[in-house]
């Protein structure tokens, strides 16, 4: 992708656009770079002036009353890494606005989250629920080798979107639709498209039952154009058929 240089930060042509072309009205985009010697307000905001830290900008989006984008940028070498939100949770906008997170470059900016070997009950490091979405980032694991069970990303929400990303480096399942254990959380609408989804199990040794996805009682899932290997066991297992499924979707 062509790229410019911008107030002495290099920026793709796709994040200039985002920062020239008319806006609808009450949208906002909110910017992140760990570099950032700023600490600006929610109002203050901009790709000029962005959040050090993603907790900012979730904290805003959640605010404002309208769709919302949260570009985290990476701009300078070692500062591409954040942190999932606190609580590990991206939570949904309290009014039912989508919450979309982009990685500037794609697939240059990371979110690192593992499970703590002081806490391994918790076994589910990253939490996404109701309209959320995530373009180009990279999700890592850690390669946890303390996990028992669970997965790396679990979403627990409908109209989720995962496109474009890299999801790795896991210490169980890469991705869990549905509560496990449950029979009552039956989630729809969820979208994982254009990804690279691999490294999904715990040792080379221990990979039964260790799936890339794992659809514990998700309907109305588009699983579209990814590219699934190094699996622990399948790329993709439905625990509970329920219509509507199309079979024969590429992947």
């Amino acid at each position: 992708m062509p790229r410019r240089q911008f107030t002495g930060c290099t920026i793709s042509t796709a994040l200039m656009l985002v920062l020239f072309w008319p806006q609808a009205a009450g949208a906002k985009n909110f910017f992140v770079d760990a570099a950032s010697a700023s600490n600006p307000d929610c109002d203050s905001n901009s790709a000029q002036n962005p959040f050090r830290a993603l907790d900012a900008a979730e904290t805003c989006a959640k605010l404002l009353q309208h769709d919302s984008t949260i570009f985290i940028m990476c701009t300078a070498p070692g500062k591409c890494t954040h942190s999932p939100p606190a609580g590990r949770v991206f939570e949904q906008h309290p009014d039912g606005y989508r919450i979309a997170i982009r990685g500037e470059p794609e697939g240059e900016v990371t979110i690192f989250a593992r499970v703590d070997p002081e806490e391994p009950a918790n076994t589910n490091p990253i939490r996404i629920e109701n309209r959320r979405s995530f373009f180009g980032l990279r999700l890592d694991g850690g390669g946890n080798s303390t996990q028992q069970s669970g997965s790396f990303i679990r979403i627990e929400g409908n109209d989720v979107e995962l496109v474009g990303n890299e999801i790795t480096n896991t210490g169980f399942r890469c991705l869990t639709l549905g509560i496990p254990g449950s029979s009552t959380a039956q989630f729809t609408n969820i979208t994982i498209a254009h990804n690279r989804i691999h490294g999904c199990y715990q040792t080379e040794t221990d990979k039964f039952e260790t799936h890339c996805i794992y659809n514990q009682s998700a309907s109305e899932v588009q699983i579209l154009f990814n590219d699934i290997f190094d699996c622990g066991a399948d790329g993709y297992q439905i625990e509970i058929y329920r219509a509507p499924y199309t079979p024969n979707v590429p992947v």
